[in-house]
């Protein structure tokens, strides 16, 4: 065994690397960086990351809330709070951990918000010069470059590809008529891969219309794919962040006339959002057979009237399999979260505890926790 395999102590730093530290919550790993340069190059290693996450040693999940100041909006707070596992304990005050500020856009809050594998992006819509990605576990935040192309929107969206092991940010710029502001005049793509410098320009070719597809809508990133719903064509568009290319369409069920996308339990899945508000329930159809385009529809029927419960909205599974609910309504006096158990076909409620005196607030999105290191 060569020497440079060998930890101090005799240890194969193999046994190490893929046995002994991937085991270890994700807090002690980042303590672990600062134990010697050997440990700390360990577990920045891409084959690490993946056989940790794999592990999933820190079981648990947090949500990302932002909030502004009731006296000025000149300044957007971010939050993060742990979820608490035990289902039972519907009553518990979920506390917050400030997390960083930011200069705010002065029309609206930093949106855009999606996580994959516990790093988050955020950026403006109007203004492609302020787009970040962060992991909050490391408290490590970049600013990607300013991209030169003028448009009048601007949409990002964060991949991750299991093939290339890279993280790639998906940037679409385009204009429309003054006439008629709908109708998409131009468009343009750019890729900037996480631990590079620069933006690439991407042509693509494109097995729908691309002009009839809203990129701003949110987008969910599996099976190594950006999906999109494309109400108008009835199909769910994907584009492969290793390939770079948009993969062949998936049709969607027959009877989904209108909605979103969303993640859950690692399945693409949609939800009709017209039978929120018409029939207090979400419907809601799972991708199950991803190869085969098989769709299972579940009906989730809520305890009280939507509006009551302050108009949730699915966000996406967290680590116990249950559908967290993302209010629209905001009543800062009583800040809470649903969460649906598909198993059992219950509801519980998360209160949370936010900053007292605060103005706006929104839940961005959830994360899990990570030890991927972020180079600017």
């Amino acid at each position: 065994m060569e020497a440079d395999s060998v930890i101090s102590g005799g240890l194969p730093s193999e046994i190490i690397c893929f046995q002994i530290l991937p085991r270890l919550p994700t807090k002690f790993v980042i303590r672990c960086r600062c134990v010697c340069k050997s440990w700390s190059s360990l577990t920045r290693n891409p084959s690490f990351l993946t056989v940790h996450r794999s592990f999933r040693c820190s079981p648990s999940t947090h949500l990302l809330f932002t909030t502004s100041d009731e006296t000025t909006t000149t300044l957007q707070h971010f939050h993060s709070v742990k979820l608490n596992q035990e289902e039972g304990e519907k009553n518990i005050i979920n506390p917050t951990t400030d997390l960083f500020s930011l200069p705010a856009p002065s029309y609206s809050f930093l949106g855009g918000t999606h996580s994959i594998n516990g790093l988050t992006i955020l950026a403006d819509q109007l203004n492609a010069k302020t787009v970040y990605v962060f992991n909050p576990c490391t408290e490590q935040i970049i600013t990607l470059p300013h991209t030169s192309l003028v448009a009048e929107l601007f949409t990002h969206h964060l991949g991750f590809s299991a093939v290339t092991n890279e993280y790639k940010v998906f940037q679409v710029h385009w204009s429309g008529n003054e006439d008629y502001p709908n109708y998409v005049t131009s468009l343009r793509f750019k890729i900037f891969t996480l631990g590079t410098t620069t933006w690439r320009h991407i042509e693509l070719d494109f097995p729908f219309d691309p002009e009839r597809l809203d990129f701003a809508k949110k987008s969910v990133c599996l099976h190594g794919g950006i999906h999109w719903m494309h109400m108008n064509q009835k199909i769910i568009v994907a584009f492969d962040v290793g390939a770079e290319r948009f993969r062949d369409n998936i049709p969607l069920p027959g009877d989904c006339d209108s909605g979103n996308i969303v993640e859950v339990g690692g399945c693409v899945a949609v939800y009709d959002d017209t039978s929120l508000f018409q029939q207090d329930m979400i419907l809601l159809w799972i991708l199950e057979d991803y190869q085969n385009h098989v769709w299972v529809k579940k009906n989730i029927i809520f305890t009280s009237s939507w509006e009551k419960l302050g108009c949730p909205i699915p966000l996406g599974t967290i680590h116990t399999g249950e559908l967290l609910l993302k209010p629209t309504l905001r009543d800062s006096a009583n800040v809470s979260v649903h969460l649906y158990n598909i198993e059992s076909d219950s509801f519980r409620k998360c209160k949370i505890s936010l900053p007292v005196k605060i103005g706006l607030w929104s839940l961005l999105t959830s994360y899990d926790e990570s030890v991927i290191t972020l180079r600017s």
